[in-house]
């Protein structure tokens, strides 16, 4: 398998990218009323691969974005529809690290019913379509408005403030801070840096007992909190560490109790949803 840098799809990413193809700039124009309300039922949507990617990072955004759409509950796909499906049209551009990625959502004959915009920080292998989730998630969430606004609303997963850790020796506390909210951007959250109606807050304890002459059992517990302060839920790891490790490496430490914690973090965000106001 082809395996790419982001780094290296720079100069590959900005070559590809000169006017946007149609039907970024679509012959027809799109009416005042919205024609996707006259489309209750519709055959889904088609996400081909994206322009300004080289192809296993081209198929693998697309899969991020029909991946986010089919969470929001609208059927999509990669490959084939049928007449009366919709196609998403995607283009990408990468410079040191962050992409920006413009959509275009048009029916079987072309006209255009939707554009969105979406820009994020993307890290890791761009043939795994787990790496795009940060800049897939925010443009499918806008695509669903455009089709759905009141389900796009209800759905909508709120932004993360980290709210601090207590308890951990040396540089751990912002070693866990700093990891925390890099995978969770990187499983599509929002981090946010103030308080607010429609943001959750992650505060982390530590707290290290002795286990051995060379080991120590290392808990890392999350509490997750909603604006007002009330519980949501918590994530809780322990393990036996080294103390060598707990002196020298919270570094990598960090990264690892961090990876292992965003996924249970998203689950309790997936079931505190922000309500249409």
């Amino acid at each position: 398998m082809l395996r790419l840098t982001l780094a290296a799809l720079l100069a590959l990413a900005l070559a590809a990218c000169g006017p946007l193809p149609r039907p970024f700039q679509p012959d027809e124009k799109t009416p005042d009323d919205n024609p996707l309300l006259l489309l209750p039922d519709f055959g889904g949507v088609v996400v081909p691969p994206a322009f300004g990617l080289p192809d296993e990072p081209a198929r693998a955004f697309a899969e991020a974005v029909a991946e986010a759409l089919r969470r929001a509950d609208v059927p999509a796909n990669v490959k084939a529809g049928n007449p009366s499906s919709l196609i998403l049209d995607l283009q990408v551009e990468v410079a040191a690290g962050r992409a920006r990625a413009a959509a275009s959502l048009v029916d079987p004959k072309g006209v255009a019913l939707a554009e969105r915009r979406s820009e994020a920080v993307v890290r890791g292998d761009p043939a795994d379509p787990a790496t795009w989730r940060t800049l897939a998630d925010p443009l499918a969430g806008a695509i669903v408005g455009a089709i759905k606004p009141e389900a796009a609303a209800a759905r909508a997963l709120p932004a993360v403030r980290i709210a601090g850790v207590t308890g951990a020796p040396g540089d751990g506390a912002r070693a866990l801070e700093r990891s925390l909210a890099f995978h969770l951007e990187k499983a599509g959250l929002r981090i946010a840096d103030v308080p607010g109606p429609e943001v959750i807050a992650v505060a982390g304890t530590v707290a290290i007992a002795d286990a051995g002459a060379d080991t120590r059992r290392l808990r890392v517990t999350w509490q997750v909190s909603d604006a007002k302060g009330a519980d949501l839920g918590r994530v809780d790891m322990q393990n036996p560490v080294p103390v060598r490790v707990l002196e020298r490496q919270w570094a990598e430490l960090a990264y690892e109790i961090a990876g292992a914690s965003a996924d249970g973090i998203r689950d309790i965000a997936e079931r505190f949803r922000v309500r249409p106001k």
